[in-house]
């Protein structure tokens, strides 16, 4: 079963799904600051955190339908959702699943990581990630640029040892299939979803997958592809801040949360 936490007795439903790697605990700063007046779903995918025991498949509509799932199980009869990093694209795939279901989406510092074909996005994702030692010095090259001198040491260390610590195959998978997805079905499904879609961005991903902060005013082809593709579509960059925006910039982040909750941009 996948492990979840509510937090918050009352108010709207807010769903918040993490990145590769990463758990529900991730959202903890948001979740302090909102459960006072919203019910706060905190979910651990499958193959992570304390749902690390269950087996796959691990692609993004497996995900999202494991999410879709315990939302019946839990009669919520709407949501807010909430995706940093995969989670965007969780969450756009649940989107898809259960449209009745979403209120509005909140992206947290999304990319895109594969383009053509899907499955020469997988291949070519695989082969930079390597096998053996070369995957482990990939995976703690590819964390470690994930943050600035903003994040706790704390944080940074739990999280790139957590990154290292996911079983070889399952983040393989996760890591190619994310590829594949982001080129195969990534901007049709954007493209379906009417539900107002709130961006936060703080970095830029290169083709080479180096990371970088953004400027106030800086464009990307990430969220130039966003904007040609969702129809109702808010994009607010957080400058200065590494990947994990919720963590460096906890505070703009839940107040944004907060807003999209009471009044969902553009309306439903």
């Amino acid at each position: 079963m996948i492990h979840y936490d509510i937090d918050g007795e009352a108010g709207p439903w807010l769903i918040f799904v993490h990145g590769l790697t990463c758990d529900g605990r991730d959202w903890r700063h948001q979740v302090s600051a909102l459960a006072g007046g919203h019910r706060c779903l905190s979910v651990d995918l499958r193959g992570h955190g304390r749902s690390a025991h269950i087996d796959g498949p691990y692609d993004m509509e497996t995900l999202a339908g494991d999410v879709a799932a315990l939302m019946h199980g839990l009669a919520i009869g709407d949501a807010v959702l909430i995706g940093h990093s995969m989670g965007t694209r969780v969450i756009t795939a649940l989107a898809l699943q259960v449209p009745e279901r979403v209120r509005a989406l909140v992206f947290v510092d999304g990319s895109q990581q594969g383009r053509g074909d899907p499955l020469q996005s997988r291949q070519d994702a695989l082969a930079v990630l390597g096998e053996g030692p070369q995957q482990q010095t990939f995976t703690k090259r590819m964390f470690e640029a994930m943050f600035t001198q903003r994040c706790e040491d704390a944080d940074r260390r739990a999280i790139t040892d957590r990154a290292r610590a996911m079983p070889a195959p399952v983040f393989r998978e996760l890591f190619g299939n994310m590829s594949a997805w982001d080129a195969g079905r990534m901007e049709f499904a954007l493209s379906q979803i009417r539900q107002p879609v709130t961006v936060l961005q703080s970095t830029r991903v290169t083709p080479a997958r180096e990371r970088f902060s953004l400027r106030a005013d800086e464009r990307t082809p990430y969220l130039d592809m966003l904007r040609a593709r969702v129809t109702n579509v808010s994009i607010e960059v957080i400058p200065e801040v590494g990947h994990f925006t919720q963590l460096e910039a906890a505070a703009p982040v839940s107040r944004i949360i907060a807003a999209v909750a009471a009044d969902p941009p553009g309306g439903f």
